[in-house]
């Protein structure tokens, strides 16, 4: 599993959402709230460079290494999405809806990015034992 692939198919789809987001930004159909939908998008591909960098490193190393980035990761970044939204929302008043909405959108979008290249490896991956 290389890690360039993975975020080729990151940046694209990173890329179609900021070209939507901007959309709505030059249109204002989001109105204020549209700093922290582009702080979403960007927390959550941070998420998503992070966890790829960790599982590409742990997918060709053995299973107890694997699961320990993938889990360890996990929670390291959870952490770090907290934080990060703590922040945004309490230091910085962004709007806790959108702040909210946004992410958790953007995260999923980009967990299930995650998980389909995962399984696709992992096939590979099993096909060339």
């Amino acid at each position: 599993m290389r890690f360039s692939d993975f975020l080729k198919k990151g940046f694209l789809l990173f890329g179609t959402f900021a070209i939507f987001i901007a959309i709505l930004q030059a249109t204002r159909v989001v109105g204020e709230g549209i700093w922290a939908v582009w702080a979403g998008i960007i927390i959550a591909f941070l998420n998503f460079v992070v966890g790829v960098f960790l599982l590409s490193w742990g997918f060709e190393k053995e299973d107890k290494y694997f699961y320990s980035a993938y889990y360890g990761g996990m929670i390291g970044r959870l952490i770090f999405i907290f934080i990060s939204l703590f922040v945004l929302i309490r230091f910085f008043h962004f709007d806790k809806a959108a702040s909210l909405v946004s992410l958790i959108f953007f995260y999923f979008a980009f967990l299930v990015l995650e998980v389909w290249m995962i399984t696709k490896n992992s096939a590979l991956k099993g096909e060339s034992k």
